[in-house]
């Protein structure tokens, strides 16, 4: 597992700057590839990378997010930018003595838990959908990205997808596993890890 801390620039900025599901992305990217950015100049900690959002049209959005890999289990995000912006946190900054506002926890691409101001705000072993029989609904209930939630439930993406858009209707074995989905995300995860 691997928790993302925004820092206070990034969590005021990035509402604006990266659709959620850029945001998503982002998370799982930097999660796999903790070293994809380059360092920051005058700096040998902060990493800045650069991100596109492809809500926003043909261009993308282009941000700039800079970020520091605290240990393999804890990335901070420090700020979030275009290029005719000034990042509020300069390389000369400390990352160890910034105060995360929210941290986000990921297990691969499955988002598990989000914690805000010290609480815990989600988290998927307590989340629960009010209608199984709508995959898309179940899907948002466990606030998963359509790739989070083929990893979680261990069926292919394209599986998903099918369902969301109801080009397939799950039946048996699949109807189930949507049911354990929605009231059970827990065992689920608790499988995953079996692996």
């Amino acid at each position: 597992m691997i928790a993302f801390a925004e820092l206070a620039p990034f969590a005021s900025r990035r509402p604006d700057r990266l659709a959620d599901e850029a945001y998503r992305k982002l998370l799982i990217r930097l999660g796999q590839y903790p070293d994809a950015g380059e360092l920051v100049e005058g700096s040998d900690a902060w990493r800045e990378v650069r991100w596109a959002d492809r809500s926003q049209g043909k261009r993308g959005g282009v941000r700039q997010v800079r970020y520091f890999v605290e240990s393999p289990e804890r990335i901070l995000l420090g700020d979030v930018f275009s290029k005719t912006e000034k990042p509020e946190l300069t390389a000369a900054d400390s990352a160890s003595s910034s105060k995360a506002v929210r941290e986000v926890v990921y297990d691969g691409g499955v988002l598990v838990e989000i914690r805000e101001g010290g609480k815990t705000t989600f988290k998927l072993a307590d989340a629960r959908a009010e209608d199984p029989s709508d995959f898309a609904s179940v899907r948002e209930a466990l606030r998963q990205t359509q790739e989070g939630m083929a990893e979680l439930m261990g069926v292919k993406l394209a599986t998903v997808r099918n369902w969301e858009q109801k080009r397939r209707i799950p039946r048996g074995p699949g109807a189930q596993l949507i049911k354990v989905a929605a009231t059970r995300p827990d065992a689920l995860l608790a499988l995953r890890g079996d692996d």
